[in-house]
């Protein structure tokens, strides 16, 4: 167990901290890898079993890292998105179908690692800022006012669209946000639905919104070979995605998801878009836990469930296994990418979108039952009207925003 004042190896030998760190980051990494499986899922079991392991915080926290390096491969491999790399599902898969899906992977992967690092340098900011939570708390609906309208505002027109075309884009994207958000809020009173402990209604929500459209439109033609070089990450987008990330994690009630809006507002270039956005997750997994030792408050499942165990970590303890459990998912990830890609490549567009499509149909029944294949159908109606409308599919995150308004106001 943890003491704010006590050394991680202080109760515990070496070699039974290696070992928990690395079970936590392969749990981590599976999680990553398997559609509709969050970190959350596992550090709650960690949490109910608590008792079986040696150091149970360990676990949590190295599989809640390693999971926001691993969930990029089935957003880039299947098109298969979960909250945090939601909007990053289009640009990720256009690098794949221009034979870069590993260059992508390298980019995203590297981001994360460099996000980790950076944002060890915010536990000031962030311990600050908790003193004053009252004052964060109450600014939280003003700052997802201003997310929502930079979003839809700095949609632009078309080149020879007229006078009024970036109006015209504004409004459909002020449509788009709008019936996301409603269509969110209308999964969320039917998630009572949801019988399985292992779901969630933003499974089908979220995999109709961005998944499902992509899936719609690749259904032709070969996967190009992939070419097999590193790409290193844009600094600003890292930077950008590591600072979104340290805000939402000082909000209650803001999600994750929210922090890869943020992060991606203004950047326009795929690349930077996708390390943006896996900056984003990785710092406020980080940061949550740094709020948690701050405050005492919980901003993730992860967090929460590190709060129910009554021992915290110190700042020291978590730069430890965070670099370690980093360090071991961007090796996992680079090598299970480079085999994936290597098979990808032999197979049709229209075989491979016609069988992960059926796959998530059955994964959705399975872990949401009929009112999650229900979600899925009318949030994949909605996620096709942004591409039919030629604004950004960043717009459909209103699901997440607006619920998120709604709590405050």
């Amino acid at each position: 167990m943890w003491h704010h004042t006590t050394n991680l190896f202080y109760s515990k030998t070496i070699a039974a901290v290696l070992i928990d760190v690395l079970l936590g980051t392969i749990l981590g990494f599976i999680a990553g890898l398997t559609p509709g499986i969050h970190s959350n899922t596992f550090a709650s079991l960690t949490l109910i079993y608590s008792s079986k392991f040696s150091n149970p915080g360990v676990i949590i926290i190295s599989s809640s890292i390693a999971y926001t390096i691993a969930n990029i491969l089935p957003t880039v491999l299947l098109g298969v998105p979960d909250e945090e790399t939601a909007i990053a599902v289009h640009p990720a898969n256009e690098l794949v179908l221009e034979g870069r899906g590993f260059e992508a992977v390298t980019i995203s992967a590297i981001s994360s690692f460099l996000a980790v690092v950076i944002s060890f340098l915010l536990y000031p900011a962030v311990w600050f800022l908790s003193v004053n939570s009252s004052t964060v708390r109450s600014f939280t609906p003003v700052a997802l006012i201003a997310i929502s309208a930079f979003l839809i505002l700095t949609e632009r027109g078309d080149e020879y669209g007229g006078r009024y075309s970036g109006w015209r884009k504004r409004l459909y994207a002020f449509l788009v946000f709008s019936v996301s958000g409603f269509a969110g809020i209308v999964a969320f009173q039917v998630s009572g639905y949801v019988e399985n402990p292992a779901g969630s209604i933003l499974l089908p929500l979220l995999t109709g919104l961005f998944g499902v459209p992509i899936l719609i439109q690749t259904t032709a033609g070969r996967i190009p070979p992939q070419i097999v070089k590193w790409r290193r990450p844009d600094s600003n987008a890292v930077s950008a995605g590591t600072l979104a990330g340290f805000l939402v994690s000082l909000f209650p009630g803001v999600s994750s998801g929210v922090a890869t809006v943020l992060a991606t507002v203004g950047i326009r270039d795929r690349e930077g878009y996708v390390a943006a956005v896996s900056a984003a997750n990785s710092s406020n997994a980080v940061l949550c836990f740094f709020m948690l030792i701050t405050a005492s408050r919980a901003r993730s499942g992860a967090a929460e469930a590190l709060r129910q165990l009554g021992d915290y970590p110190s700042p020291i303890e978590v730069i430890i296994l965070a670099i370690a459990s980093a360090s071991i998912a961007l090796l996992l990830t680079l090598a299970a990418s480079r085999v994936a890609f290597s098979y990808l490549s032999r197979l049709q567009f229209s075989k491979l979108s016609i069988a992960v499509l059926i796959f998530l149909v059955a994964l959705t029944h399975t872990l949401t039952g009929f009112m999650g294949i229900i979600v899925l159908f009318v949030s994949s109606i909605i996620g096709m009207s942004a591409p039919l409308l030629g604004v950004r599919r960043a717009n459909c995150m209103g699901c997440l925003i607006i619920l998120v308004l709604l709590h405050y106001l």
